[in-house]
């Protein structure tokens, strides 16, 4: 090969690979700013927050349904529930996560991909996807759920047949049974 060619391949070879540096640019602050702004992330996460709160108090009140006072256990389980609530606000707050979100996303994505993210999210579909992906979230959560209890069921059968027969085998060797 002559000279010539050799640079010009060089030539083509560099340029080809400034063109995937190019593309695999790091997003800048402001376009992930803007994602999690079209994509209403903060939003999102104040919801998922409400449905915790909500799910610590369905199982509480799952939990204490069979309680002797049931207003005492009320009156603890909405003490708890406050508190825990409290602390999942606070640790899991925009001011706290929005940094973590930032550089998820700055670390995750090209700057390419943020701005082809930012057009769907802009866009009717992406309007749409934002509006109704909460509920869908939270009919997944249900459908999880109801799948999940039977599933519950079983498992709190074999724990309570595995200490029953704990118990018989300590009865049998003449040991006192745990919890008595």
């Amino acid at each position: 090969m002559n000279r010539y060619a050799i640079r010009l391949i060089s030539c083509l070879f560099l340029f080809a690979a400034g063109m995937g540096i190019a593309q695999a640019q790091t997003p800048t602050r402001a376009s992930v700013d803007k994602l999690l702004a079209v994509t209403e992330t903060r939003k999102l996460m104040e919801q998922n927050q409400a449905q915790v709160e909500g799910m610590m108090r369905r199982a509480f009140e799952q939990n204490m349904a069979n309680s002797p006072d049931p207003a005492a256990a009320k009156a603890v389980a909405d003490k708890v529930i406050a508190k825990l609530a409290g602390q999942v606000r606070n640790e899991l707050s925009w001011e706290k996560m929005e940094g973590f979100y930032v550089q998820l996303y700055t670390e995750t994505f090209t700057q390419q991909e943020i701005d082809g993210l930012i057009r769907f999210y802009e866009s009717e579909a992406g309007h749409a996807f934002t509006r109704k992906m909460p509920i869908v979230m939270q009919k997944s959560m249900m459908m999880t759920q109801e799948r999940l209890a039977p599933l519950m069921q079983q498992l709190k059968t074999a724990i309570q047949e595995a200490v029953a027969e704990q118990r018989r085998a300590q009865q049998q060797q003449g040991k006192p049974a745990p919890g008595r």
